[in-house]
C-alpha cells in the first residue's frame, strides 16, 4: 500500500466547523495519523495521512521544502511513487496516457495511476500501479468496483 496520502477539498463557501469535525472523525475512525489544515478563508481544507507516523512526518517534510525541485522528489517518495516517475516529472520526460498501448490506456488499473509515467521506465512503473489495484481489489472488492466502474 501507499505509506502516504495527500488530498485537498475546495468549496465555493467556507467550510462549517461541524465538516471540518465530520472530515476529522473519519480520518480518526481510519485510525492512521493525519494532519488537517484550512486556508484562512476556510474554502480549502488539506489533510496529509501517513500510514504511520514516520510516513507522515516525511510527507510534512516534503511540503515544507522550499526547493521546488527538492520538494518535489521529497513529496514523491513520501507518496511511494517510483524514483524513475518522480526523476522524469522534475525533467520533463512522461509519457502522456494517450501515448500509451491501448491495452494499457483501457485496462481497468489505469484508474489507479495517481503519478506521471516515464517515457524509458513506463512498464516498470506501471507494475507498482498493478500492484496497487490488485491490493484495493483483494482488501476491498466494492471499492475497487466501484473505481473501475
Amino acid at each position: 500500500m501507499k505509506p502516504a496520502v495527500w488530498f485537498e477539498i475546495e468549496k465555493k463557501k467556507p467550510l462549517s466547523k461541524k465538516e471540518i469535525e465530520k472530515i476529522k472523525h473519519i480520518l480518526r475512525k481510519l485510525n492512521l495519523p493525519y494532519q488537517v489544515k484550512t486556508t484562512g478563508n476556510k474554502k480549502a481544507l488539506t489533510c496529509s495521512v501517513g500510514k504511520d507516523r514516520k510516513h507522515l512526518q516525511a510527507l510534512l517534510k516534503a511540503d515544507a521544502k522550499k526547493n521546488p525541485k527538492e520538494k518535489t522528489r521529497a513529496r514523491g517518495l513520501a507518496l511511494g511513487y517510483p524514483k524513475t516517475a518522480i526523476a522524469a516529472f522534475i525533467n520533463k520526460e512522461v509519457i502522456e496516457v494517450k501515448n500509451l498501448p491501448k491495452q494499457i490506456r483501457e485496462s481497468k488499473e489505469i484508474k489507479f495511476l495517481n503519478f506521471r509515467l516515464s517515457k524509458k521506465h513506463w512498464q516498470k512503473e506501471f507494475k507498482v500501479v498493478q500492484k496497487r489495484a490488485d491490493t484495493i481489489k483483494k482488501l476491498s472488492p466494492k471499492l475497487y468496483k466501484e473505481i473501475t466502474k
